[in-house]
């Protein structure tokens, strides 16, 4: 806690009297401590104590802290001494670093000794004049000393860990720390979160920098709105990982059994490079029992013919680390039409085909027998 030695001056003032109980002040002025810069560039301090040699002349009596121009905390019954010893006045100011400030005690009724200045001899308040201030120190606090970086561990790709420790509380217990990040060193566009010293920071970019920096809070941040100072900058990059969804997947029949798909790249390449892509495409819309085709880095492809039912079709991107997020899907349906189906061994043959029969092309299916079952030809 920081502790400051009041300063003498050769005619402290007083007060008259000034009520019939008799309100009485002694005090002097001093120019407060220069509180350390916050993150907002204050520089507050929180006045916790005046601790003056002070004590009842003849009698107890009731004295309170005098900061400010007021009286402050509350009032303390001291008995009689001669030479006083030093008490601790509670005030619980805040107050600006660097200015100008009377300080002193107030008391009401009843005589008063006072330790003064210099050669610490005492005065009582009876006295009609002064030979140096009241005797004694101020403690006080100011915001956190800035915290020491760590480092960064843990890195995946869209999350970092960032640990950091602390310094002095400034004499005013830590009440909280704030971690800031950003992707840019200057810390424009930063995003502030809660620490406790160590912090995993997640939903960030793959393959990216981000910037990291700590403050502390106590009572003189928070009556000032603000933080203690930053710490110094540290830093860390995401891994690289497999790239986003490809977007706008369409679908355009060509025929009755083929069609083209288009996309477009991923909104993120996983922070490299998409070096290809896969198409995939079933008859069935989980794609089980699925083919798959291995592109290069393009952005279109067409089917072979498709033979009849529902095809469902869906691509992904690829990058050094891997294959990427499937897109959503399309589906088709294709309907042969112009000819019937044609079996040859218990299978459907993929392409009609026509017989030549008595010296023309059959035009309505026939059947030939062979090895004692009748096959459909066309």
């Amino acid at each position: 806690m920081p502790t400051v030695a009041l300063p003498g001056t050769d005619s402290p003032a007083t007060t008259s009297w000034v009520s019939p109980g008799g309100t009485f002040y002694i005090y002097s002025n001093v120019k407060l401590p220069t509180g350390r810069t916050m993150a907002n560039g204050s520089k507050n301090i929180l006045v916790q104590t005046l601790n003056l040699y002070v004590a009842g002349r003849s009698g107890s009596v009731s004295i309170r802290p005098y900061f400010g121009n007021n009286p402050r905390g509350s009032s303390t019954s001291y008995g009689a001494q001669s030479t006083p010893s030093k008490k601790s006045m509670a005030v619980g100011v805040h107050a600006s670093g660097g200015s100008n400030t009377n300080y002193g005690v107030h008391w009401g009724g009843g005589g008063v000794n006072f330790r003064r200045g210099g050669g610490g001899s005492t005065q009582s308040s009876g006295s009609s004049s002064w030979g140096s201030s009241l005797s004694g120190t101020m403690t006080y606090a100011e915001a956190p000393a800035a915290p020491t970086p760590i480092g960064i561990s843990g890195a995946t790709a869209t999350s970092l860990t960032a640990k950091f420790s602390g310094n002095s509380d400034g004499g005013s217990s830590i009440t909280g720390w704030s971690l800031q990040y950003s992707k840019n060193s200057n810390f424009s566009g930063a995003t502030t979160v809660s620490s406790n010293g160590t912090t995993t920071v997640t939903g960030l970019d793959p393959d990216t920098t981000y910037y990291f920096r700590a403050a502390g809070k106590n009572a003189v941040t928070t009556n000032a709105g603000t933080t203690g100072p930053w710490s110094s900058t540290f830093s860390g990059k995401t891994l690289a990982s497999t790239p986003g969804a490809p977007g706008d997947l369409e679908l355009t029949p060509l025929s009755s059994t083929q069609v083209k798909l288009t996309w477009t790249a991923p909104s993120s390449d996983g922070g490299s490079a998409i070096t290809g892509y896969k198409v995939q495409q079933s008859k069935n819309s989980d794609f089980s029992d699925s083919t798959t085709a291995t592109l290069g880095n393009v952005l279109t492809w067409t089917s072979g013919t498709l033979d009849t039912g529902t095809w469902y079709f869906r691509v992904r991107a690829v990058n050094a680390n891997g294959d990427g997020t499937w897109s959503s899907s399309k589906s088709n349906t294709v309907t042969r039409t112009g000819y019937p189906t044609v079996i040859l061994g218990g299978s459907e043959v993929q392409k009609p085909g026509k017989v030549y029969l008595g010296g023309t092309w059959a035009v309505k299916p026939v059947k030939t027998y062979k090895g004692g079952q009748w096959i459909t030809l066309l």
